[in-house]
């Protein structure tokens, strides 16, 4: 649950820095982080609902957070898609972490959508390579913004929404 509201928390703080240089891009985003974050509480909710009743078994439980997890994982990943072009068209970060992003969305995506199908496992190998370069781009993300914060630059100072 604490996850959840840091999701959408993380995209709250984000809507003021990224709408000054695309609107509807951070409208999406934070749209995006609020939907990964409500699937993520009513998915802890339910998980622990289930967990407390004499219904389901504990394995059942299980199962049915897995598959709300990977619904809160594939819109996350759609999130990335708009996060990161951000990030890089209007070089608010090094373009490096920018472009890392980018492809560890794409890859985590394609990760969620390989585990969807039953053609990889979740939790497997592959799901491991395909899932970790956007969570430690995330981490070195956040790093960055503690330490170094966003770069305004030009796109910044010439952007509308002041």
């Amino acid at each position: 649950m604490i996850n959840g509201l840091a999701s959408a928390g993380i995209a709250v703080a984000m809507y003021p820095v990224l709408r000054r240089v695309s609107e509807l891009g951070a409208t999406g985003y934070l749209g995006l982080r609020i939907i990964e974050g409500a699937m993520g509480i009513v998915a802890a909710g339910f998980f622990l609902a289930v967990l407390g009743s004499s219904g389901p078994g504990i394995d059942q439980a299980f199962e049915y957070h897995d598959a709300a997890f990977l619904a809160v994982l594939i819109v996350f990943s759609c999130g990335t898609l708009l996060f990161y072009p951000l990030l890089y068209q209007h070089r608010l970060v090094p373009r490096f972490l920018a472009i890392w992003g980018l492809i560890g969305g794409v890859m985590l995506l394609v990760s969620c959508l390989l585990i969807l199908f039953g053609r990889i496992e979740g939790g497997g190998g592959t799901d491991l390579i395909l899932s970790l370069p956007i969570w430690v781009n995330e981490m070195a993300l956040a790093v960055w913004l503690f330490f170094w914060g966003f770069n305004p630059g030009e796109a910044w100072r010439n952007a509308d929404h002041v």
